[in-house]
């Protein structure tokens, strides 16, 4: 690229000089303002292949090492829509090249005639050179003398984007909102939310921001606070409701992240720590009195975190998945009571997932993923681990009106979610999948664009228990009674995936429409003989 909008191919020697170039062409010393891109050497070295655009849309050339310009490949008639990155063949009597039509990227190869003997041009002279710059030479560069000062993010930090939320998640109407905003370079980013329970009056909402100037590590903070129904507190003699045990927590965090990609694999890790506050109410509040002191005290705890991952699968432009690699990833996290001599609580979880690509037909790879995740908790710990359910993620059809299901760490698709529970869990899912169709078009004037469709035969297996001594923890033993060992559930069936835009064709979108069928577990879990659901996002 050079200054006033020009580019020139040019050949350079080792310390950047210019050897030659294709500046004195008729095409750019009229001063078009015309694109050369994608060069490649001839064997022999006495010709390069390009693409430009001078004749409206991209079309394939090739230039002698000189003045002469260039001498066109592909026939006038080339298709339109571009031809890009040409290649010769080894013996140079065919050329390939990349050209773009309506339904995506094609791999053309064309005749090459290249005549024997036919030696390239000299390479232009340094006179000849400056020349050719002076017959439309550009006004001289100008310096602005405004006097500097310090970069301040504040004009561009404010926020750009909101959204409004009404909804109704069982616990009553909420109504509330997001925002979010980055400055122009990028150093300061934030997200702010909030929603208030009608109902109940009670506020939840989170914070965090995001400061990247020193780009190794990112910094985080967070701030967070939700409201969760913990049941209905019941008469111990009558069994008659008396009212309803609310919870709220409340989460400060801080955390460095160290990313270190690669050309081809990438990997992050991230340290921090956290403090988290649990209160509680009643409905009525005259109930709070009569229960236990640790629901009327509230518990406090701090925690160290840690999470890793690593992965070099790879994803070519057409895939229809992660293919030929893996992708790997932990967390630890190991929390104290504060007032409390219990000592500390860890949590662990770990899952591997392995990608194969096979050719077996079709418009990309097949592929064989398979997937495993553990879990593992100190008795003291209060978390449990819930297995079943589907994994995906949510879309949002109108505010407050969401589609799909939440991202899972044990899914066993045709369970129900948490159909078993536990502070040990294991769990394992393979997959099949195959592309079906590229229709890659859009839906008349809609705002729809389908891009692909794959099937994908799947088998998901996991199991939940409790494990260790009955430590009774600072809120009660998670597990109970449920000490059964290791009951494994299962399932399989298949999936259709649609791969497309809506609305926005910069944030593609995986539809899955699929049914399950358990084929291990139902006798102990209740769950239908099969299954069918919609939900959207990758599976894993």
């Amino acid at each position: 690229w050079m200054r006033g909008g020009f580019t020139d191919l040019v050949v350079l020697d080792s310390a950047g000089s210019v050897l030659a170039s294709t500046f004195t062409s008729t095409a750019t010393a009229t001063g078009q303002r015309i694109v050369l891109s994608t060069p490649s050497w001839s064997h022999d070295g006495r010709w390069i292949f390009f693409s430009s655009d001078q004749s409206g849309d991209a079309r394939a050339y090739r230039a002698a090492l000189g003045p002469s310009g260039f001498a066109e490949i592909l026939p006038a008639a080339a298709p339109s829509g571009g031809v890009f990155t040409p290649e010769p063949s080894p013996d140079e009597t065919r050329l390939a090249a990349a050209v773009y039509r309506a339904d995506g990227f094609h791999i053309a190869v064309t005749p090459l005639s290249i005549a024997p003997g036919n030696a390239p041009p000299a390479f232009m002279d340094s006179v000849a050179l400056s020349e050719a710059r002076q017959r439309f030479a550009l006004a001289p560069a100008t310096s602005d003398s405004t006097a500097s000062h310090r970069y301040t993010p504040w004009r561009t930090l404010a926020p750009r984007s909101w959204s409004l939320e009404v909804s109704d998640n069982g616990s009553g109407l909420e109504l509330g909102g997001w925002t979010t905003g980055v400055d122009v370079i990028g150093r300061h980013a934030y997200v702010a939310e909030m929603t208030g329970n009608v109902e109940h009056r009670e506020l939840s909402g989170a914070l965090s921001y995001r400061y990247s100037r020193l780009l190794r590590p990112f910094l985080d903070a967070i701030v967070s606070q939700r409201w969760d129904s913990e049941g209905l507190i019941a008469d111990g003699n009558t069994n008659a409701v008396l009212g309803e045990l609310r919870e709220r927590t409340r989460i400060a965090s801080v955390g460095a992240t160290f990313v270190r990609p690669r050309f081809r694999s990438s990997a992050s890790l991230t340290l921090g720590g956290e403090l988290e506050w649990r209160d509680f109410v009643t409905d009525p509040d005259s109930l709070l009195s009569q229960l236990p002191s640790v629901f009327r005290d509230g518990v406090t705890y701090r925690a160290l975190l840690a999470r890793a991952s690593w992965g070099n699968a790879q994803y070519p432009g057409l895939a229809i998945s992660p293919e030929n690699g893996l992708a790997l990833a932990g967390s630890a996290k190991v929390r104290w009571r504060m007032g409390s001599d219990a000592g500390a609580a860890g949590v662990l979880v770990g899952s591997a997932n392995g990608y194969r690509g096979l050719d077996r037909g079709g418009f990309a790879h097949h592929v064989l993923a398979l997937r495993t995740v553990g879990g593992w908790t100190d008795r003291r710990e209060t978390l449990e681990f819930s297995v079943g359910g589907i994994s995906g993620s949510e879309v949002e059809v109108v505010p407050g009106v969401a589609l799909g299901s939440q991202r899972r760490t044990f899914p066993v698709r045709g369970f129900p979610v948490a159909a078993l529970r536990g502070s040990r869990a294991a769990g394992a899912s393979t997959e099949f999948r195959a592309p079906l169709a590229r229709p890659s078009r859009g839906v008349r004037l809609l705002p729809l664009f389908l891009d692909r469709v794959s099937a994908t035969l799947f088998s998901d297996a996991a199991s939940a228990w409790c494990g260790g001594a009955a430590d009774a923890s600072p809120l009660g033993d998670p597990c109970g009674a449920r000490r059964f060992g290791t009951n494994w559930i299962a399932s399989a069936g298949a999936e259709v995936n649609l791969d497309a835009t809506v609305f926005s064709y910069d944030s593609p979108l995986r539809a899955r429409l699929g049914i399950a069928a358990p084929i291990r577990g139902r006798d102990r879990v209740a769950a239908d003989a099969v299954t069918p659901y919609l939900t959207f996002g990758a599976s894993f």
